[in-house]
């Protein structure tokens, strides 16, 4: 068998193979590789795609919107790293030059409606530029980017650092962060040569240690896949430790990094290519150069389907509502995933990226694909007919975001001098987008709590309450607000108990020198007295809500009667009897912790618990959240 190893040359990219002509061919086509890079970096393409960035959005920009762009902004942007769009935020990596003069590599943030630079914030440059890419999370509300000396953490509203991790001896970071808020992780492929020398990583949200670190044969160079379903992250391996050899799909546990399965069937060459987890079919796909991409089933990595990529790519497949998307060197394709078959093909004019998005809606009802080969194109995503485009030159992965498609288009002859361009609507961009705002009574006080998914700009909440609906409100209470998706409650213990109250919240919101508030509401509640007796049969709204473990479902019953309290999923089955039996006439608390009948805990998303009694029936919505930071 011939055997290959490392020889730390070339930066320690140097291959050493056993017979004479291999080790002088191979050496010097790396070595002149690396040249070419230093002295003409545009010439340089390997674009890496992101699972996290791309992929699928509801709506897209029509063809009206491709004539004229609403911004092009910056520069010195990479035309070959995708981009991420947060709470009103577009985050790009970019190069710049430190207090010294040296360049460095950059982040940079811009408002998405006005195209304004917001931040900019230094970082270690990679060895690759087009191999970096950002992601966002809205829970810890940060950005994070892998470069050469490390995992960066980014504050999404101020730019600051707040850590910097550490990398395996000789790797550096490749592609672009995933982010597992269930478990407070952020997974990364390290990279360290052409050989065998590939990481994947665990580090944690809250300080970006690393929590298990598996060494990985071959180079994969893209994004791993998280499946929040099964606790597990996918990521494509090599076969005989080179990056030109077959390809699986493995998959690992979340938390411990232990390896669940290895896909028994290869394809070609899975070294660039990223992996995607398809939720609605519950399969794994990933590729690479060789031409071909693999479908397997995620529970046990069993065979589903090979599909021929033409001419292959450092691709991101992107899941549509009925085919999958890939783009590479051949051109961009549509393929069924339950057989293979390619449906349409589109041969790219001049250049290729690595990754297209799809939009179930281009503003029509029609479903779409933008792709950034040699400009960007609109095509339709049933038969791959062009729509319409906007340059001719290589437009960098698109993202889609609030029914735009945002790119990077660089200068011909060079990927290191892009600028950011926005197709699309111009979108005011909510502040705030509230989830969820409700007040519920309690023996002696009552409990006003709500829930944000976006915080943009936002000082502080305010507190009013009135005895009428439409009275006077008066402030009783003023909260720091948190900067990020976060539930808030209020506990209002100066109450009468039998008076209804009528509560509205306030946003205190900064926008260029100004400050304004705006309210929502009102909503309302009693305060109960321990020694009332019901009068009327009432189900309260759980609390809290939304909710991590464990929530409290409070009812009233004036009569003795047989009562049910049961959890439905929004499929209708239900997962749990809390109560199923006779109950005297009173105020009961029951306590939900989350499990099943089975004993069990039951996924993060939207439930439905409905109280039945002989004459009465009614039903609420409670939320339950992932793990929290």
């Amino acid at each position: 068998m011939k055997k290959y190893y490392i020889k730390p040359d070339f930066l320690g990219w140097a291959f050493i193979f056993n017979r004479p002509w291999e080790r002088i061919f191979f050496t010097s086509v790396i070595a002149l590789t690396l040249v070419m890079y230093q002295v003409v970096e545009a010439e340089w393409h390997q674009f890496h795609g992101d699972a996290t960035n791309m992929g699928s959005a509801e709506l897209g920009p029509g063809v009206s919107y491709f004539s004229t762009p609403r911004f092009v902004v910056g520069d010195s942007l990479i035309a070959g790293s995708s981009l991420c769009v947060m709470n009103g935020r577009i985050f790009v990596y970019g190069i710049t030059k430190n207090e010294s003069g040296d360049v460095v590599g950059k982040i940079e943030a811009f408002d998405e409606e006005t195209g304004n630079s917001l931040w900019t914030t230094p970082i270690a440059r990679p060895l690759f530029d087009s191999w970096s890419s950002p992601s966002a999370d809205t829970i810890s509300n940060s950005v994070y980017i892998g470069s050469a000396d490390g995992l960066y953490r980014i504050d999404a509203n101020t730019g600051n650092i707040t850590w910097k991790s550490k990398l395996p001896t000789g790797a550096f970071v490749d592609g672009s962060p995933t982010i597992n808020v269930d478990n407070s992780l952020v997974y990364m492929n390290t990279y360290g040569s052409f050989a065998a020398s590939t990481y994947l990583c665990a580090f944690k949200i809250s300080n970006g240690d690393v929590l298990w670190s598996n060494f990985l044969w071959g180079q994969g160079q893209g994004a791993p896949a998280y499946d929040a379903d099964r606790g597990r992250v996918y990521f494509p391996v090599n076969v005989n430790h080179t990056w030109t050899s077959p390809g699986k799909i493995a998959a690992f546990d979340a938390v411990t990094g232990d390896e669940i399965w290895v896909s028994a069937n290869t394809h070609s060459c899975a070294c660039f290519g990223s992996a995607t987890y398809d939720s609605k079919t519950g399969t794994v796909m990933a590729g690479g150069w060789g031409g071909s991409m693999l479908i397997v089933n995620a529970d046990d990595g069993s065979f589903v389907v090979e599909a021929s990529v033409v001419s292959g790519g450092d691709y991101t497949p992107a899941i549509g509502n009925t085919y999958v998307y890939v783009t590479g060197a051949g051109g961009t394709q549509a393929i069924n995933p339950a057989t293979g078959v390619t449906v349409w093909h589109r041969t790219e004019p001049g250049e290729f990226t690595n990754a297209v998005c799809y939009a179930a809606n281009d503003g029509t009802g029609r479903d779409v694909v933008y792709d950034g080969g040699g400009g960007l194109y609109m095509l339709d995503a049933d038969d791959g007919t062009i729509l319409a485009t906007y340059g001719s030159t290589l437009a960098g992965t698109p993202a889609l975001a609030n029914g735009n498609v945002y790119f990077i288009q660089r200068v011909p002859g060079k990927i290191t001098d892009g600028r950011l361009v926005a197709l699309g609507p111009l979108l005011a961009v909510e502040a705030v987008e509230l989830a969820y705002f409700d007040a519920q009574g309690e023996i002696g006080e009552i409990i006003v709590n709500w829930m944000t998914e976006v915080e943009i700009n936002i000082s502080k909440w305010l507190i009013a309450r009135a005895e009428k609906e439409e009275g006077e409100y008066v402030e009783i209470a003023n909260i720091p607000a948190k900067g990020s998706s976060a539930t808030y409650t209020y506990l209002d213990k100066d109450v009468i108990s039998g008076t209804q109250y009528y509560y509205k919240l306030g946003e205190i919101e900064y926008e260029w020198g100004t400050v304004d508030t705006i309210w929502y509401g009102p909503v309302t509640a009693i305060a109960r007295s321990p020694r009332e007796r019901p009068k009327v049969l009432e189900l309260s709204q759980n609390f809290p809500n939304p909710f991590f473990a464990s929530t409290t479902i409070d009812y009233v019953l004036p009569r003795s009667t047989k009562v049910k309290l049961w959890i439905y999923d929004i499929a209708g089955r239900c997962v749990r009897k809390l109560v199923d039996e006779k109950k005297e006439s009173g105020c009961y608390k029951v306590k939900w912790d989350r499990m099943d009948s089975q004993g069990k805990p039951v996924a993060s998303g939207l439930y439905i618990y409905k109280l039945e009694t002989e004459h009465f029936s009614k039903a609420r919505k409670m939320l339950i959240l992932k793990q929290k930071l």
